[in-house]
């Protein structure tokens, strides 16, 4: 339940309709049920301050004061996916006693009658039976743009390797032709040169 839905219309005009007059904190349930009954978070989370004063929960001596970890709705989603894995709401039912003079009550009072914890989640099992391909596929996309890149490194590193030998192929083998030629003018002009002699 969203906390706006526990606004007074003051602060949440659209709750005018519910008859959410005074109190913040509190779901007033008193019309469809013909009795005065309140609708909180566990312990009066986000009630007035009065209210939650009004009413003191003691343990072992210690009272015990409302607590978002303890009290408030809690969705465990995964990052990833968005998924809901578990939910869980902590709702009290309140019981509205007004201020009476009558019995020196000079300020109402809500006496809480249940709490209920409705806890919903998914096991191990099935999360990775309904997400986990889907999760496989989301963090290989993740990981995507550095594969993209160790490859691209990697190619461009051969391809640099490739021209050097290229290079050097084509530096050896205008060297072998340039020698060869040498070599052939060089056993020309021996043969021109024996043959004159002969003549």
């Amino acid at each position: 339940i969203n906390n706006n839905t526990y606004y007074n219309k003051t602060l949440n005009p659209q709750n005018e309709i519910y008859y959410h007059d005074k109190y913040n904190g509190l779901m007033n349930m008193s019309s469809p049920l013909k009795f005065p009954i309140y609708i909180s978070k566990g312990r009066l989370l986000y009630a007035d301050q009065e209210i939650q004063d009004s009413l003191k929960v003691v343990r072992e001596g210690k009272v015990i004061l409302p607590d978002v970890e303890t009290n408030e709705d809690i969705f465990d989603i995964e990052p990833l996916t968005g998924a809901v894995f578990m939910a869980q709401q902590n709702v009290q039912v309140n019981f509205l006693l007004a201020a009476d003079d009558l019995i020196a009550r000079n300020s109402d009072q809500f006496f809480p009658m249940f709490n209920s914890i409705a806890r919903a989640k998914l096991s191990e099992a099935k999360i990775d039976e309904l997400y986990g391909p889907l999760i496989k596929i989301i963090k290989f996309r993740q990981f995507l743009p550095w594969i993209s890149l160790v490859i691209f490194s990697v190619s461009l590193i051969l391809f640099i390797i490739c021209l050097i030998f290229v290079r050097k192929y084509k530096q050896n083998k205008s060297h072998f032709y340039s020698t060869r030629l040498e070599e052939d003018t060089a056993h020309m002009k021996v043969d021109f040169l024996s043959t004159s002699g002969q003549q």
